[in-house]
């Protein structure tokens, strides 16, 4: 990861607001540690077409309109919350068709590096604008390369420059250690949108793999009853093809058949291994948080606002350090993809 390709916040600790200065840190921290304990390289060795990555897009709805990132990076005051960008998956998928998750994807070969791999799936699933240095696939990108409606030449919806203008309001704020899921690894990369007022309208749902573009408080992740009515207070933006923040589905209805509201979870123990997982569940204004997203989340709001979550995070005797997860993972695969 190099830093050119990163557009990191220009900051200083005594500047930032201490949700996302924890954050910046915690990153910071975790990102040494695995890079001591499990080398980019060692992970980088891993089969490309078994590695993937999420973007967690966090945004300020009550920031103000500031070109500056660490003014919309301050602590926000009481009415105001950190909320992250998520999607319903199209039902006809064939994984994980109608569930929620964080935009992403697995690694294509051309991906440079893991942090192409978000920024790209994000572009094709949402539409997010390409920072400057992955432009360049948009001469083949499905949804930029459009054909106009009236002189079928080929034409793109939002230009290279245009999307690298847009891109400079998006900014990287690290990455967590890479998560095992089934055969995967999963890289987390946190970006933190400073204009939504700019960026919102040009999100849009890619049709069959986005069914709805939906935002949810970060707070609720580990607080599941705080300020869910929280649309009152943000701010008068366009938010396009975005579902602004609303009332949770019904309990009861399709997205949330349980009786507990809120949140609620399922613990497993794996009939082979013995591993033990904790499954938790997140009630929304859409489908529910579950399973590896709502993990990420949880580790992320956990660090962002300096308390434990009001539940219990872990299933007794679960692995809970995650750099131990991938290191064991690795492990248990190494014949395989040593010969890859």
């Amino acid at each position: 990861m190099t830093v050119e390709t990163l557009r990191l916040v220009d900051h200083d600790d005594a500047e930032l607001g201490s949700g996302l200065s924890r954050l910046l840190m915690a990153l910071q921290t975790e990102g040494l540690r695995q890079e001591k304990e499990v080398p980019n390289e060692f992970i980088e060795a891993y089969p490309k077409n078994k590695q993937a990555a999420v973007l967690v897009l966090l945004v300020n709805l009550t920031s103000g309109k500031s070109e500056h990132a660490i003014d919309c990076l301050r602590e926000p005051a009481d009415s105001s919350q950190l909320f992250v960008v998520l999607t319903t998956r199209g039902k006809g998928l064939r994984t994980h068709g109608g569930e929620t998750s964080l935009p992403g994807g697995k690694r294509d070969e051309e991906d440079v590096e893991i942090l192409h791999t978000a920024y790209r799936e994000a572009h094709e699933e949402i539409g997010l604008p390409l920072p400057e240095f992955l432009t360049h696939i948009c001469t083949t990108c499905d949804r930029c390369a459009q054909v106009h409606p009236t002189d079928s030449t080929t034409t793109t919806a939002t230009s290279p420059s245009k999307n690298a203008d847009l891109a400079r309001h998006i900014h990287t704020l690290g990455m967590l250690p890479p998560l095992p899921f089934h055969t995967l690894l999963v890289r987390p990369v946190i970006a933190f949108i400073s204009r939504p007022d700019l960026i919102f309208p040009h999100l849009a749902p890619n049709p069959g793999e986005v069914d709805r573009i939906f935002l949810h408080p970060l707070k609720s992740i580990i607080s599941p009853g705080f300020d869910h009515h929280s649309g009152e207070n943000t701010l008068p933006v366009s938010y396009g093809e975005v579902m602004p923040p609303s009332a949770l589905v019904a309990q009861g209805s399709e997205f949330w058949p349980y009786d507990e509201p809120f949140h609620n979870h399922l613990d497993y123990t794996n009939p082979n291994s013995g591993a033990k997982y904790r499954l938790h569940r997140f009630q929304t204004c859409a489908s529910p948080i579950t399973g590896l997203t709502a993990d990420i989340l949880i580790h992320i709001a956990r660090v962002t606002y300096g308390k434990e979550p009001d539940f219990g995070r872990y299933m007794e005797g679960q692995t809970e350090d995650w750099v131990e997860m991938t290191i064991q993972f690795l492990k248990d695969r190494k014949d395989i993809w040593r010969k890859s």
